[in-house]
């Protein structure tokens, strides 16, 4: 399954908000990511970087599918979509953001998606 690289997908983010640290290797700063200031571990925000994140991957994903013929198509981030809003207190609600993601699995050594 082909697959994204880190510079296909930091290029799609807000400036650097995706960096490569010398020590430290791939770095995601949230609050670029997010536009938000995260202060610190204690701040809320975890699902907003999520989701931001991955429709990040799918726009980086279009961009390098518009290069390519399609039997080579990249579809491991489908669009996302969105529910309509629920009622809720002004001045924040909820909605619901729909992705599917294909990732692979090492059948010889998986005993879950994750690990």
């Amino acid at each position: 399954m082909p697959d994204l690289t880190w510079n296909e997908v930091k290029n799609a983010c807000p400036t650097d908000a995706i960096f490569d640290d010398v020590s430290k290797g791939v770095c995601i700063n949230i609050s670029l990511l997010t536009g938000d200031a995260i202060a610190d571990l204690a701040n809320e925000g975890v699902i907003e970087a999520v989701y931001k994140l991955v429709d990040y991957c799918y726009a980086a994903q279009t961009t390098k599918n518009n290069g390519l013929p399609s039997g080579s198509k990249l579809t491991a981030f489908s669009a996302p979509t969105f529910s309509a809003p629920t009622a809720g207190t002004s001045p924040t609600t909820t909605a619901r953001h729909s992705v599917n993601a294909q990732f692979p699995v090492n059948l010889s050594i998986a005993s879950s998606p994750i690990g």
